[in-house]
């Protein structure tokens, strides 16, 4: 018999327990009732289970994890901070880029985020709220590993609790912050690391203490310290009372709430999900984010069904539905993956051996899942702030050094340029935001004209108003009382049926959605916009614009890498980097749905004298009712009347708006005001030190693209390299091998893996950002994106990064081996033509952006399952490294793609694109003679080793080494235009490009039935489509 689950071993009756109990040798002896036995039971078969040491395990190894990422990011932090010791507050540079931060001082800014990195463990709060009676008590001894508060002491306070770890136990209680008080924090400490010691009975006292004066609890925070192991990895616990008791409570609560890794909701199973106090606190959250430009994190809330061994086994699916249900109506953005079931009881019971298993199991990891995000914003963050800051910083440097090479005219013809394309920006940014709030309006105006509508249909016109006389609350009731009844039963009926008609609609949240959508389209245009002007003075005097793509002026946004790869998947713009966090969709949702609370204040006031008169009268008092009740009805449905309801209600978009408006605006005028004053003339002894300074910067740069790309990489979990398993090697050249392995955690999938020889480190990062860039781009509307992995996550200065793909059939080699032909037949060469075309027509794709593709040869190009060339070995033109290339290496047959001037002089010559046509040559030749390059010439002269070979190819005219072409008449021009072909390209020159290449066969084939064939990029597959990265240690 396997492992059971929670609900099969809820269902055992005492004499079912018992017996299998006895079958599975688990002792219950001493047991005193089918519960605790169903407990046991669960100890030793629930299938989900893990010891508590393991979990604490696992998060000491993620913080220490954690330590040494913010460890290698404060290290960048030290070295920026310790190059600005050089400069005074007075010099160029700091005041230019000063400016850019309203004049703060920057030394104070960096050392102040450096703080935020600072700590052997990073802080990971777990905010527990909870309705009454749910067991939050419970839940936090469960999560703290034992039962140390009683149910008592934190049951109904209305103090915030935050428990971290002390080595002694502790607890400092914090007074509220009213004005002219000076009342001091009380604390209970402890000589002992028992916890028996400590004085829970005097903190029970001061935690439940009241101020009777003030209608509050004496304090507002308390902050205990606990030498707890679970509490040792970083993991703080908050014990929230909610909100709403008070203005600063709910501010305290809120402020956790933003900051929390995991914000767990307690729901007391018996009595249901409230659903009004949920929608408070949603909305609160709400507020807090639009009027503050705060960024909450969705994902982070899990709600936990507690007292689930009270609900019977056959109600058990009928609660949890409803739970959902509700759930998902309330809460926007609710899945059902954030609903957990559990019984704090039987978690504690089982608990005491130290073991973790079924419900709360499930719960725990979920938490532990949601601490590594948490984590990585911090980092996110640090690193945008400091990359923000040096690209500031190199800005204002090429500005001043550009102003050396160039007229003063031509520097005043900038400085307008700029100055007028600010002004541009920002009118195109007042246009946009004024556009968004008309639109609201206007939106807003017409979804109140729908719901009036709906609301005045004779339906729900008869549901709101079938009130009587005769009713029981009407009873002895004077026309003041009966009114208000009337006008309470009335808005609580429109409340209820504008939940109705906007659930089916969703007219109100797909406004949220809209404005949502619009600002994340037109945001990061503003910010490349920014980017676009700083490229007038960015390396200008070097003699360029930057980096220059191609030829075909692509539309590569001026973002850096180290933006768009960050932060495009935050769901809040560019800005976020700057501080300017666009609200999630689901807040914009949670404003929009709630606008029918401001109209009970409108009911209120509606009243009517004549029909008061005929009531006290005792006229007929149900056409009095009656008509008063339409009266209200009509009043409170009234177009006008909805529409100043949502105008009042959601005014907080409005705001909300000009919010984001004045914080595009600042950005652009605090850049505007940066590069103004980078723009003025300096004194002579600030001049000397632009180049040295620019130096320093682009060292920083590197470091910290360097840390973002290799220890912040985009949407991935890190992975060991044991989940792959490989199973054959495709290929293998000298740079790369092409590996098949099964992914043991993707049902035994299998696909390919590019491992390369060429480490990455922090002098090629810009090289590698712009490889990866075009491996990503290459095939995205081709295949589904898959999750990025990384291997042996921590490596200091040198990874190497291996791409995945999918499994291709087979490399060239092999290709070509299956195919037979007759020496020098057209058949063979047009055959021969159609596969190297693809080749070459690849090469002109990556040679017009200026990358190459290095090792190219028979085994490292790729054949997919359609016959089509897939090309894999994408690179800028670079320094190869020389222990590639030892003269000792004697499988010279491996090295013949490659020319005399890279084996040889390796560490300077830079690899480029008359080194891959040449190895396009090689490839001709081999194709040609079907046998590889030169091995006659390595028989016949005895070469044993890479220096013997590289000394021959010096000493030789390769054209000389080539199979030569009959003099028969019978050749064709074909098979002539293939050799003339191929001698060029082995001549290395810069003239044969791939475009000239594939020109020269254009006559020979032109009337061929092969000359409609892959004639365009679309047929052909650049570079393997990544759906993972793996990083491994450099050796």
């Amino acid at each position: 018999m396997a492992n059971l689950d929670d609900d099969e071993i809820d269902k055992l009756k005492l004499p079912a327990a018992v017996k299998l109990a006895k079958q599975r040798e688990i002792d219950i002896t001493g047991l005193r009732d089918l519960e605790e036995i169903k407990c046991q039971l669960k100890k030793y078969l629930l299938t989900d289970r893990r010891n508590r040491e393991s979990v604490i395990q696992e998060l000491m190894v993620a913080a220490e994890e954690d330590s040494k990422v913010r460890h290698e990011l404060m290290e960048i932090y030290e070295k920026t901070i310790k190059s600005l010791d050089f400069y005074s507050h007075e010099d160029p540079l700091i005041r230019s880029v000063s400016k850019g931060y309203r004049n703060i001082n920057v030394l104070k800014m960096l050392l102040k985020q450096k703080g935020k990195l600072d700590g052997k463990i990073s802080r990971c709060p777990v905010l527990v709220l909870g309705d009454t009676g749910a067991g939050k008590s419970s839940f936090i001894n469960l999560l703290l590993g034992q039962e140390v508060f009683p149910c008592s002491l934190l049951s109904n306070t209305s103090v915030i609790c935050e428990i971290s770890y002390s080595e002694l136990p502790y607890a400092t209680l914090y007074p509220h912050e009213d004005e002219g008080d000076t009342v001091q924090p009380e604390r209970i400490s402890s000589e002992s690391e028992r916890m028996e010691d400590f004085d829970f009975t005097r903190l029970s006292q001061l935690v439940q203490q009241r101020d009777e004066e003030k209608k509050r609890s004496s304090f507002q925070k308390a902050e205990i310290g606990f030498p707890l192991p679970i509490l040792k990895t970083g993991l703080i616990i908050v014990d929230s009372p909610g909100v709403g008791d008070t203005p600063e409570m709910t501010k305290l609560v809120l402020d956790y709430i933003m900051e929390a890794s995991a914000f767990v909701f307690i729901i007391n199973t018996i009595d249901g999900v409230q659903i009004t106090r949920l929608e408070m606190l949603l909305a609160e959250i709400a507020d807090r984010v639009m009027t503050e430009n705060k960024y909450y994190k969705q994902d982070c809330t899990l709600f936990v069904c507690n007292k689930w061994d009270q609900v019977p086994i056959d109600e058990r699916d009928s609660v949890r539905e409803d739970a959902l249900k509700k759930l998902k109506k309330v809460w926007i953005g609710f899945q059902p993956s954030h609903l957990y079931t559990l019984s704090t009881k039987e978690a504690l019971w089982i608990q005491k051996d130290g073991l973790i298993v079924g419900r709360f199991e499930k719960i725990l990891q979920g938490i532990i899942n949601l601490l590594p995000p948490s984590r990585e914003q911090l980092l996110t963050t640090s690193t945008g702030k400091l990359f923000d800051f040096l690209n500031n910083c190199m800005t204002c440097i090429e500005n001043n050094i550009q102003k050396s090479t160039i007229s003063v005219e031509e520097a005043e013809r900038q400085q307008t340029e700029v100055n007028t394309r600010m002004k541009e920006l920002k009118a195109e940014v007042n246009e946009f935001f004024d556009h968004q709030k008309s639109g609201l309006k206007s939106n807003l105006s017409k979804i109140a004209e729908s719901l009036s509508k709906y609301l005045r249909t004779e339906d729900v016109k008869k549901d709101l108003g079938s009130f009587k006389a005769t009713d029981p609350e009407f009873y002895q009731k004077n026309f003041q009382d009966v009114s208000v009844i009337i006008r309470s039963r009335v808005y609580d009926g429109i409340s209820k049926h504008m939940k109705t008609w906007e659930e089916e609609q969703k007219q109100l949240e797909d406004i949220g959605k809209q404005l949502l959508k619009k600002f994340n389209e037109k945001f990061p245009d503003f910010e490349a916009q920014l980017f676009r002007v700083e490229k007038l003075f960015r390396n200008t005097w070097r003699g360029d614009t930057g980096e220059a793509e191609s030829p075909m002026d692509e539309k590569i946004p001026l973002v850096p890498d180290i933006i768009t790869d960050r932060y495009t998947n935050l769901n809040l713009g560019l800005k976020v980097i700057l501080s300017v966090a666009l609200t999630p969709v689901f807040l914009i949702g949670a404003i929009v749905r709630l606008p029918y609370w401001g109209l009970r204040h409108l009911g209120n006031v509606i009243k009517n004298e004549m029909l008061h008169r005929s009531f006290e009268k005792g006229n007929d008092k149900d056409k009095v009712i009656k008509e008063y009740t339409q009266n209200v009805i009509n009043k409170m449905t009234e177009k006008m009347v909805i529409d100043a309801c949502f105008g009042s209600q959601l005014s907080i978009l409005y705001h909300y708006i000009d919010h984001q408006k004045q914080k595009v605006i600042e950005q652009i005028d605090r850049k505007l005001a940066m590069l103004n004053e980078s723009a003025f003339d300096h004194s002579e002894p600030f001049n000397a030190t632009w180049h040295a300074s620019m130096a320093t910067v682009e060292v920083l740069l590197k470091n910290v693209e360097y840390f973002n790309m290799m220890f912040l990489p985009q949407n991935l979990h890190f992975e060991s390299l044991d989940r792959f398993e490989v199973t054959d090697v495709l290929s293998e050249g000298v740079l790369t091998k092409i590996v098949l392995a099964r992914d043991t955690k993707k049902n035994n999938e299998l696909i390919a893996i590019r491992q390369t020889q060429m480490s990455i480190n922090i002098d090629m990062i810009k090289q590698y950002q712009k490889e990866e860039r075009y491996y990503r781009k290459t095939n995205t509307s081709k295949h589904d994106k898959r999750q990025i992995i990384i291997v042996d996550t921590f490596v200091k200065h040198n990874m190497h990064v291996w791409q995945c793909f999918q499994r291709p059939r087979q490399s060239l080699r092999q290709f070509i081996k299956e195919k037979q032909y007759k020496e020098y037949d057209d058949t063979k060469l047009k055959f021969y033509y159609k596969t190297l075309s693809q080749v070459t027509k690849g090469l002109k794709y990556l040679h017009e952006r200026g990358m190459v593709h290095i090792d190219l040869c028979q085994d490292t190009i790729m054949i997919d399952k359609d016959g089509k060339v897939v090309l894999v070995n994408i690179s800028c033109p670079t320094l190869l490294d020389k222990s590639l290339f030892s003269p000792d290496i004697t499988s010279v047959a491996d090295y013949v793609h490659f020319s005399a001037d890279i084996m040889t002089h390796t560490d300077m010559t830079v690899y480029e694109k008359k080194h891959d046509i040449y190895s396009l040559g090689i490839l001709m030749w081999e194709l040609w003679s079907q046998e590889n390059a030169f091995s006659r010439q390595i028989k016949q002269h005895s070469i044993t080793n890479l220096r013997h070979f590289s000394e021959y190819l010096r000493g030789v005219d390769i054209q000389s080494c080539l199979p030569s072409v009959s003099k028969d008449e019978s050749i064709t021009s074909l098979v002539k235009t293939w050799h003339d072909v191929m001698s060029h390209c082995l001549e290395l020159k810069d003239e044969l490009t791939a475009a000239k290449w594939l020109d020269s066969f254009t006559y020979d084939l032109e009337c061929s039935e092969f000359s409609q064939s892959y004639t365009g990029i679309d047929n052909l597959e650049i570079s393997p489509h990544i759906y993972s990265r793996m990083t491994q240690a450099a050796m």
